[in-house]
């Protein structure tokens, strides 16, 4: 007799577990790294060069030698290559965001599904009880009108042939029940911790 969890509850511990959703936006995260770094190759860059050695024949008299460069690159002609680049890694990471909103849209519809399937089955569960308490208490009553005005014994195979179907019906409401928390772990990405 678990409480069922609420919706918002159920949304946030399946956005913080459910696999697609965490594979959705390292994918996001990706794209959008991507547009960065060709964004980032518009930039002029710097580059600073060193080198420092000895010349000579033998070692004590050789001369000190050095070289130092800097060179400043400034990407102008490209001949709109970067610029397509951009473009292409703005559709990515667009349609990323789409995937991303289709993936959390799943998510909540599976998990709204799953709480009021659940909230159904519990419901059925409790009337399944309800009805084989009914039923045994029908069965007990004719065993005792049987045994006090020795009436026949049609009354109690109605009321055992009641006492069966009550619990067929408790059977399929805890299927129902255990399958409906089953499904509502899983829309909450944890099957995993379900005991």
């Amino acid at each position: 007799e678990e409480p069922v969890p609420t919706q918002d509850y159920a949304k946030e511990v399946a956005f913080t577990k459910r696999p697609e959703l965490q594979a959705q936006q390292q994918r996001m995260q990706v794209s959008s790294l991507m547009l960065s770094s060709i964004k980032g190759e518009q930039l002029p860059s710097l580059q600073a060069d060193g080198n420092y050695g000895l010349i000579g024949n033998h070692i004590d008299s050789t001369l000190s030698t050095y070289n130092v460069g800097v060179t400043l690159s400034v990407p102008i002609f490209d001949g709109g290559q970067r610029q397509g680049r951009i473009g292409e890694s703005r559709s990515r990471l667009l349609q990323e965001e789409i995937k991303m909103d289709i993936v959390t849209r799943q998510i909540t519809m599976e998990l709204r599904e799953a709480l009021v399937t659940l909230i159904s089955a519990k419901e059925q569960l409790r009337i399944a009880k309800d009805g084989l308490k009914a039923a045994l208490t029908e069965v007990q009553l004719a065993r005792e009108r049987l045994r006090v005005l020795s009436s026949n014994t049609l009354e109690l195979s109605n009321s055992l042939f009641s006492l069966v179907r009550a619990r067929d019906n408790m059977i399929d409401g805890l299927f129902r029940a255990n399958a409906s928390r089953v499904n509502l772990a899983r829309a909450m990405g944890q099957v995993e911790e379900l005991r």
